[in-house]
């Protein structure tokens, strides 16, 4: 702290520090309090410079922390996957059962990627295009008409054509 840098009210906030190559420089700070805090951040700088070892304020202090105990992990907690038999290909399947059949609506219930969301109101100008509003849920069936910023949608059960510009993704996967 040099108080004889200025002659104004400023005077107890002015410090200077010398370069190794005989420069000084001089600096003043909005308060005394601020200049003395200055400082102290200075010579802990120049402490940690020329020191091998990196000082600690003590508001950085941590405790180390102990070995973690390697515990055998158990194997309950895996679920246990029966396999199905897979019939060969002379082997050919009687009749199909009702139960075997999947349909579009009971695969897009673990799709997520596809389920999208309407940004805005949009009513559809030709039969083929979907009509929603902000906020209904359209799950994506095709991104065949991209190029041309259309994407096929269905909805409530009714399909056509949604603009991607007025829809966005409704699961950040």
């Amino acid at each position: 702290m040099n108080n004889n840098l200025r002659k104004d009210a400023k005077k107890d906030c002015c410090f200077e520090i010398s370069a190794p190559d005989k420069r000084i420089y001089q600096f003043t700070a909005a308060t005394p309090k601020e200049a003395e805090e200055w400082v102290q951040q200075v010579k802990f700088v120049i402490q940690d410079m020329e020191s091998n070892t990196i000082p600690e304020e003590e508001e950085e202090e941590y405790d180390d922390v102990g070995q973690v105990s390697s515990e055998a992990i158990d194997d309950s907690i895996y679920e246990e996957v029966k396999e199905e038999r897979v019939p060969s290909k002379a082997e050919v399947p009687r009749k199909l059962s009702q139960e075997k059949v999947t349909t579009v609506s009971d695969s897009k219930n673990t799709d997520y990627a596809n389920f999208y969301q309407g940004l805005w109101d949009c009513t559809g100008d030709v039969p083929d295009e979907l009509t929603f509003k902000r906020g209904d849920i359209i799950y994506i069936l095709s991104k065949e008409y991209n190029r041309f910023g259309w994407w096929v949608g269905e909805m409530k059960g009714t399909i056509g054509l949604v603009p991607k510009a007025y829809i966005m993704e409704m699961y950040d996967i």
